[in-house]
């Protein structure tokens, strides 16, 4: 019979921690492969931007064209200063000083008032009648210039074909589009 061998050596006992590198040594600097990203998150991201943007861009220009920050210009009246009338028989003629800002004289709107009695407003044109109660005058624009435009150095010149009324007082004035009045020149006989 055989003899029997040797008792099996127990195993070294094991450490309380691993080894600091596995047996083999570290293989290098450790590599870490790039994440996949979804082009659909991308694309996703950016469409969401682009609405926001548009948006918000939006919303500034309405909120500037509603707010009357862009505007072509005609609806802001000028401020007009005439000159003092000077009185010739039958006719009042009165320069016009200045225009804050020179607009076609086809925005504008002429009228007369005789001592307390309104006259109707006429459109302003190279010639105009006005009615103030049972009288009628007659009026002329002069662009000095012939751009068009009611500004500094035109004149106006008004006619009562009987003659002007003793102790009363006149006043022309010169309205926009809207019927407010942007300037007026007073006289009195």
């Amino acid at each position: 019979m055989a003899q029997p061998g040797m008792p099996p050596v127990p195993p070294p006992p094991t450490a309380p921690y691993p080894p600091p590198y596995p047996p083999y040594g570290p293989p290098g600097p450790v590599y870490f492969p790039p994440q996949k990203t979804s082009s659909v998150v991308v694309v996703v991201v950016v469409v969401v931007i682009v609405v926001v943007l548009a948006a918000v861009v939006l919303a500034a220009v309405l909120y500037v064209m509603m707010a009357g920050l862009i505007t072509d210009g005609t609806d802001q009246r000028p401020v007009v200063t005439l000159g003092a009338a000077s009185i010739s028989g039958v006719e009042a003629t009165f320069p016009v000083v200045g225009a804050s800002r020179g607009v076609s004289w086809g925005l504008y709107f002429v009228n007369l008032f005789v001592n307390t009695t309104v006259g109707t407003p006429t459109p302003l044109g190279p010639s105009f009648t006005i009615t103030v109660g049972p009288d009628t005058f007659t009026g002329s624009y002069f662009d000095a210039n012939g751009d068009g435009l009611l500004n500094g150095g035109d004149g106006f010149r008004i006619s009562q074909g009987d003659g002007w009324s003793p102790q009363t007082t006149y006043q022309f004035e010169l309205l926009w589009s809207d019927l407010s009045p942007v300037g007026f020149v007073s006289w009195a006989t």
